[in-house]
């Protein structure tokens, strides 16, 4: 991670607040057409907004919604990064779930194999109550049609 961006992400974590001016910079960050700083900017901000007790999503819903919609990024190893930072939402942010499933629900028929394998690993790391409790239906039907996939990866 980039130094300011390590920076921005350490000083989140010991006082939000202090962050107010940087969220502008991160939204346009976000959506930046340098691939590098797209990519740097998804990652730290999905490290913010999945810090357990963060209010970042619904203090900033527009930083959220820009997080989002990365998961449809033109460049697959930012979709890849979305996808990866994902996991943390289902321990850290249940409540966010919801909006984490339906993005994912889309990645699992993505054009790039690696973003859809993502997906499917992405769950393994979870426990059976996390699952039951965060990851909707629809996802292990998903994944259950990426089984069928004929290419072996």
């Amino acid at each position: 991670m980039d130094v300011a961006h390590e920076l921005v992400y350490e000083i989140y974590k010991v006082s939000p607040a202090v962050l107010i001016s940087v969220v502008p910079v991160l939204e346009q960050e976000l959506k930046v057409d340098d691939i590098p700083s797209r990519l740097l900017a998804t990652r730290v901000t999905g490290k913010m907004l999945s810090e357990k007790n963060s209010n970042l999503s619904k203090d900033f819903p527009i930083l959220w919604k820009l997080w989002l919609d990365r998961s449809m990024d033109s460049q697959p190893t930012v979709r890849l990064e979305r996808v990866a930072l994902s996991a943390s939402f289902y321990e850290n942010q249940p409540a966010l779930c919801e909006d984490i499933n339906k993005s994912l629900l889309e990645r699992l028929q993505d054009p790039d194999d690696r973003v859809r394998v993502a997906c499917c690993t992405l769950f393994n790391q979870f426990t059976k109550a996390t699952m039951l409790d965060n990851v909707s239906t629809a996802i292990f039907k998903g994944i259950q049609e990426r089984t069928r996939d004929r290419k072996v990866i």
